[in-house]
């Protein structure tokens, strides 16, 4: 029941009520596209973790309050005139900087999307199910609609839902520079600004939050990312892009896979007036391969893909076979046979059962320090550094977790490193120890030599700029490859120790070229 009780004198009697009659509106909006037919709705999740950008400023329960009930916001309403000017509020009366230890929590749920605020239309809430819904977005109905076929990868484009509209925001952060954590219009390029579920969720979600509390990293969740560098520290972005792409399943199911934000246009803060930006909504369909390269797809997708093309490969290879055998001059009883399965049984065998010798101990090794070090968080107690030896922080001892287990991973692969050189190097006899000492060495140097480079490329095949340029990035990646192995095969002579080496190389490009 919502009821407005006009208690002044002045308002209650005669003809001085008559003025307000008939001017309160009350409309109820509810989602209804995300899943066709329900109201569930996209979601977006803040984790704490994800400390590298200053909280939003219109985050909930700005006195304290975490009881759902409360969960009631007071906006503007301007979509019948966006022409009037946007009122700012003050910055210290929206600033929470100890927002996760008021009110205890690791993860937050909203409804609308986070730092944008201030909107024509929205105010200080942008509700993301109404910038989805919205009636200037190419809304299509279920018989309407052409999912993508997973089978089908040929079979046109989709025709789903598609919005692009642009509203009047301005920026409520302080213009002062020297804030001890990145706003989130100057956070560097590949920062994490946000999460939006990857599938529509009920309204539950808000009640019990349990079932994202693990989803942070997994397909669950997407990840909204600052799409390119900043400007200045006294600049802030006049033109604001947020994007969202998504997978069309079924005429009524669609699986959010991509999203990010881009802030270009910097213009400098000054001391009076708004600073306002045009903040720009896209959302649309993708197409068969760009699903595909996102891994949107079942795994049993990519299962026949993989086997189909490892079929190809190898009637390829029997049919190159075949073609010269057929042309070959010789007499049929001269020709040499194929003995496929004896090169097979030499080539593959062997080779799989000393991977099994191998992976093992390092397997159950990985299992041990999994165990003590995330399950039962042996060294939490221990400070991570000398600054933070009283209550760190979530976040810091997050990444301190984080980076004790890569050390321990680092130790384990050094120790396996030096048993590798041994085995390929060994030392027969007490004459030749200085030689046999300097060609471990040196196998050793080059080998973290060749994982750093294999790191970097990895590094590099995530960037935006990269993948807008995949392409060009295949093809200077290949050449690099050759070049490589070239230096690889003058630097170490001998085929046998070379081989490891070269193949670690090709598996990290096939890595970086896999999507």
């Amino acid at each position: 029941v919502i009821m407005l009780q006009i208690v002044h004198g002045f308002y209650t009697t005669g003809d001085r009520a008559a003025p307000l009659q008939n001017t309160l509106t009350l409309e109820q909006i509810r989602p209804y596209r995300g899943e066709y037919g329900t109201d569930k709705m996209y979601m977006v999740v803040m984790f704490r973790e994800d400390a590298d950008v200053e909280l939003p400023l219109n985050m909930p329960y700005r006195d304290g309050k975490t009881n759902v009930g409360e969960r009631v916001f007071v906006d503007f309403d301007s979509r019948e005139n966006t022409t009037l000017p946007i009122v700012v509020q003050e910055f210290n009366d929206l600033y929470q900087p100890t927002y996760w230890v008021d009110t205890g929590k690791n993860l937050e749920v909203l409804e609308y999307l986070p730092y944008f605020s201030a909107c024509t239309g929205y105010d200080s809430h942008v509700s993301l199910f109404m910038l989805m819904e919205d009636p200037r977005c190419n809304l299509v109905e279920p018989e309407d609609t052409l999912p993508v076929d997973p089978w089908q990868p040929f079979a046109g484009p989709p025709v789903a839902d598609s919005c692009a509209f642009s509203l009047r925001c301005a920026i409520e952060e302080s213009s002062d520079a020297s804030a001890q954590v990145s706003r989130w219009f100057q956070a560097p390029a590949e920062t994490v600004l946000f999460h939006v579920t990857a599938n529509p969720q009920p309204r539950e979600i808000f009640e019990d939050t349990e079932p994202l509390k693990s989803v942070r990293g997994s397909a669950e969740v997407v990840q909204v990312r600052q799409a390119l560098p900043p400007g200045g520290l006294d600049q802030y972005p006049t033109e604001v892009k947020f994007s969202l792409n998504f997978f069309q399943k079924t005429q009524t199911i669609r699986i959010l896979l991509q999203g990010q934000v881009t802030c270009s246009e910097y213009a400098e803060f000054t001391s009076l007036g708004v600073h306002e930006y045009s903040f720009v909504f896209e959302y649309q369909p993708m197409a068969y391969f760009d699903v595909l390269n996102l891994f949107g797809f079942e795994p049993s997708v990519y299962v026949v893909l993989y086997l189909a093309f490892a079929a190809a490969s190898f009637l390829a290879v029997v049919l190159f076979w075949a073609w010269y055998r057929a042309k070959s001059k010789m007499a049929p009883g001269d020709i040499p046979r194929l003995n496929f399965w004896e090169y097979y049984k030499i080539s593959t065998f062997p080779a799989l059962f000393g991977f099994c010798l191998g992976i093992g101990p390092l397997f159950l090794v990985s299992i041990v320090i999994y165990y003590l070090l995330s399950v039962q968080e042996l060294l939490n107690d221990l400070p991570p550094s000398f600054d933070d030896r009283v209550n760190p922080d979530l976040a810091s001892s997050f990444g301190t977790r984080t980076g004790r287990t890569g050390i321990a991973f680092l130790a384990i692969g050094l120790y396996i490193l030096l048993q590798a050189v041994q085995i390929e190097v060994p030392r027969d006899s007490k004459v030749f120890v200085h030689a046999s000492q300097f060609k471990r060495s040196h196998i050793a140097f080059i080998s973290i030599c060749l994982i750093f480079l294999c790191i970097i490329m990895l590094e590099l095949s995530q960037a935006s700029v990269l993948q807008a340029n995949m392409l060009a990035f295949v093809l200077a990646l290949k050449l690099f490859q050759s070049v490589l192995e070239v230096l690889l095969m003058a630097t170490i002579e001998e085929r046998l120790i070379l081989a490891p080496l070269l193949m670690a190389s090709d598996m990290m490009e096939y890595m970086v070229t896999l999507g």
